[in-house]
């Protein structure tokens, strides 16, 4: 834990990442380094690179030296960092992160969720994206493939997740979404259907996903209904009330298409709220599973016997 915190609320190291020109440094500063590096991007541009830092490789070792594979310490330290990880867009981390977890706990649901998770947020437009940025920089990213392939990862990942616990609503969501995102619109939206939560969030992006497959499979009625759902949720939402403008419009319904449309492109940037529209951080979350793994975590190695 001590290495975990060190991860989360310290800077790395400081240390310069290796130079984007080599041929301007000495010999000896152009050798060979086995240290990772991050790839760091704004808004899907590619902007340097920096050394990873070492604190999540030494708390894996630790875990990997003292204590047993699977004691449910190890399994949940796998599974709620993982989620971390990839809320803090720590994909680098995260790629090695579940490569050491596989070897550790490899059947376990709440792993193979998060690693999930990563897969289908490396499948995402952002992502694909800092790929043709960086290779245009000459900077190869290694560990992130093309979006089908990322898409495919995520959804065998869930499978084996839902296989091992049937009850998990977030996998049951995102293996819908992830096989609507592949065009498989039918089997996608019997998968969201079946999600049954408490969490208004995920009915959210339940209702969402719906719509969006129902729009896609040309039921607009459907679709209407499943976007007017997710509104009765999130009123402001962006992402639903465009869809069921869409909807609105297959139907023949000219007016009513147009105010669900104006009544949200009209709000000013500066007026919106990350919490209005929940699709805007579907990736990442909002934060608030990362405290919750983080503190889970803390309280685990607090129990008795630790």
């Amino acid at each position: 834990m001590l290495h975990t915190d060190a991860a989360v609320l310290l800077d790395p190291p400081a240390a310069p990442g290796p130079p984007d020109d080599k041929q301007s440094v000495p010999y000896w500063a152009r050798t060979r380094s086995s240290r990772r590096v991050d790839i760091i991007s704004v808004d899907a541009e590619y902007q340097k690179v920096q050394y990873a830092n070492p604190h999540w490789e030494m708390a894996m070792d630790m875990l990997d030296a003292v204590v047993p594979p699977r004691d449910p310490f190890v399994v949940q330290w796998f599974a709620d960092i993982g989620i971390y990880l990839v809320e803090q867009r720590r994909y680098n981390d995260g790629l090695s992160h579940f490569d050491r977890a596989r070897r550790l706990v490899l059947d376990d649901a709440g792993v193979l969720f998060a690693e999930a998770r990563l897969h289908e947020a490396l499948s995402a437009p952002r992502m694909q994206n800092l790929l043709r940025t960086a290779a245009a920089r000459g900077v190869s990213i290694g560990g992130i493939d093309d979006r089908r392939t990322e898409l495919r990862r995520a959804e065998a990942l869930l499978q084996k997740a839902l296989a091992g616990n049937p009850s998990l609503d977030q996998a049951r969501l995102r293996i819908g979404r992830v096989i609507m995102e592949q065009d498989r619109w039918e089997e996608g939206l019997k998968q969201v259907q079946q999600v049954r939560s408490t969490d208004e969030r995920l009915i959210y992006y339940a209702s969402l996903f719906a719509g969006d497959a129902e729009l896609a499979l040309g039921r607009a009625g459907d679709a209407a209904k499943s976007f007017e759902r997710a509104l009765d949720l999130f009123p402001r939402a962006q992402a639903a009330r465009l869809g069921l403008g869409a909807s609105l419009r297959l139907l023949g319904e000219r007016q009513p298409a147009i105010d669900a449309v104006m009544s949200t492109i009209m709000v000013a940037p500066d007026a919106r709220d990350a919490s209005d529209d929940p699709s805007w951080v579907y990736y990442v979350s909002d934060g608030t599973e990362t405290s919750t793994a983080l503190e889970r975590v803390r309280a685990a190695m607090r129990s008795p016997g630790r």
